[in-house]
């Protein structure tokens, strides 16, 4: 869908070229007229014209100086300049300008035809790459989050630095310095997450970041020497940061500078033994190279081990479970020193997390098997531990399996928006915002449930609506936009793809 602008002081000429255009231009849908460059300006102003035919000598203001005027509006128009002043110097300026083609009056139809028909194949190409930029970035933010768990799960465990390497540039990064710094957090992790990285980002701070146990671990990366004032900036700024969003109980720990991406690990270690030590009474931060080495006490707190276990019960690893169960055996030991009494503590803490998981998700019905009474009569630490173990693993399942039937309903209303909406302007983005959940969220479920991704779901689902509108008697233009494509170019290629012809070839196979 075209518009097109004519702006010609002469009515009948006007009136020519509009007669002449819709007779053949189908694609060219609305046709706006001006008499003079002050009108064409204002024109522009209330709506953007893809093309404007235009002539050069007219009262008020010429032709050229209208077009620099209204590039200032949109720089996306195209122009093309039909004038009886063929000097030398308008069209060296036209070519300035950027105009598109300079026709000399009188002139013919044909004339017209190729000049309108060259812009518009110009505008179509314009429109394809801007589509395929689109999907491709909707994609490459689909597994952005992935990519950054892996490379930080690479860095802390030590895997082989070239694929490290072949991820940072996939993420855009070129890594010759770099820092870790990392966050307490055992609430609202994705929320303190999502935070720093929107935040840092807009301030230009190149880093990665993933929530690991209980801690949020990032990394900051630069091609050149990082200046050591920048680790005390950033640990500051976060401080302030947190503390402004109401976070006000926090460590946060920055790592020491080093070179190359078989060195990160080191200032990890840093950062992950402050974070292990400080007890977070304020959010404060700390350079790990100004640290004592003090040990923190432990204190038995049941509110923070109950919410340390949710965390751990709502983790998607398994491993994370069975770290959490060897982590609250070893503190509850530090406090208790008979197996019974740890037994006793242990059999309360977990009663309380069972009473949390039916707050929490209401309708959930846990089996009488899940409540933890043999706990009491446990004989050593380790029984205790495997037993905490196996009931934190049956309450999760119980958990998954509850939380199966909500994303199946998130999955059925996405497929129910792609059903509805494949004809307009449906997105991933779009339909979690109507879902009232993240994009990432949506997208992994997405993938999880039907092993695809939500792109090609809608792609499938428009070129299967195309298929059958192509055996009536509509037009593969037609077509195009009844399924939701703005570019008659670009549906041939994915029609291609899917379907190994182009649409009109199907037309022809099915008449």
């Amino acid at each position: 869908m075209i518009r097109l602008l004519i702006v010609e002081d002469e009515l009948i000429e006007r009136e020519a070229l509009k007669l002449m255009v819709r007779g053949n231009f189908e694609e060219i849908t609305s046709i706006e007229d001006a008499e003079n460059g002050f009108e064409a300006i204002e024109k522009c102003k209330k709506q953007i014209p893809h093309i404007v035919i235009i002539d050069v000598n007219m009262p008020g203001i010429n032709g050229l100086d209208t077009i620099k005027e209204i590039k200032k509006i949109s720089n996306q128009v195209h122009f093309v300049i039909l004038s009886a002043y063929n000097r030398f110097e308008f069209a060296q300026e036209a070519i300035q300008l950027g105009v598109e083609d300079f026709l000399v009056k009188p002139t013919n139809l044909s004339d017209i035809c190729n000049a309108l028909n060259k812009v518009m194949d110009k505008i179509e190409s314009t429109k394809d790459d801007s589509q395929e930029s689109t999907m491709f970035s909707e994609q490459v933010e689909e597994i952005r989050p992935i990519v950054e768990r892996d490379c930080i799960y690479s860095i802390i465990y030590g895997r082989e630095n070239g694929s490290l390497e072949k991820m940072l540039g996939f993420l855009g990064f070129q890594v010759r310095y770099g820092f870790c710094f990392g966050v307490s957090c055992e609430k609202s992790q994705r929320m303190v997450l999502n935070l720093i990285k929107k935040t840092l980002s807009e301030m230009g701070f190149t880093c990665i970041g993933e929530g690991l146990h209980y801690h949020l671990i990032f990394f900051y990366f630069d091609e050149k020497q990082i200046k050591e004032g920048r680790r005390e900036e950033l640990g500051r700024f976060l401080e302030m940061l947190l503390k402004e969003n109401g976070y006000l109980k926090h460590t946060i720990a920055v790592g020491g500078i080093v070179e190359g991406c078989d060195s990160l690990i080191e200032s990890y270690k840093e950062v992950l033994e402050v974070l292990k030590r400080e007890k977070a009474a304020e959010t404060k931060f700390y350079l790990s190279d100004q640290m004592n080495e003090e040990e923190t006490t432990y204190l038995l707190d049941l509110d923070k081990l109950t919410n340390k276990g949710m965390i751990a019960l709502n983790a998607e690893e398994k491993e994370e479970l069975k770290s959490f169960s060897g982590w609250l055996i070893q503190q509850l030991s530090h406090e208790k020193e008979q197996v019974s009494e740890v037994g006793g503590v242990l059999h309360q803490l977990l009663s309380i997390i069972v009473g949390k998981i039916q707050s929490r998700y209401s309708g959930i019905e846990l089996p009488d098997y899940l409540f933890p009474e043999h706990l009491l009569n446990a004989e050593s630490v380790q029984d205790l531990e495997n037993q905490c173990y196996l009931f934190l693993q049956k309450m999760q399942q119980e958990i998954w399996s509850y939380q199966k039937l909500n994303h199946s309903g998130i999955i059925r209303k996405a497929m129910a928006s792609i059903e509805s909406g494949y004809a307009g302007d449906v997105s991933l983005n779009r339909v979690a915002n109507e879902l009232g959940i993240s994009v990432y969220y949506l997208s992994k479920m997405v993938k999880k449930e039907t092993g695809k991704n939500f792109t090609d779901i809608l792609a499938e689902k428009r070129i299967d609506k195309a298929k059958e509108l192509l055996t009536k008697n509509l037009s593969v233009k037609e077509v195009t936009y009844l399924v939701g494509f703005n570019s008659q170019t670009y549906f041939t290629k994915v029609f291609k793809k899917y379907v190994g012809c182009t649409p009109r070839e199907y037309k022809q196979m099915m008449m």
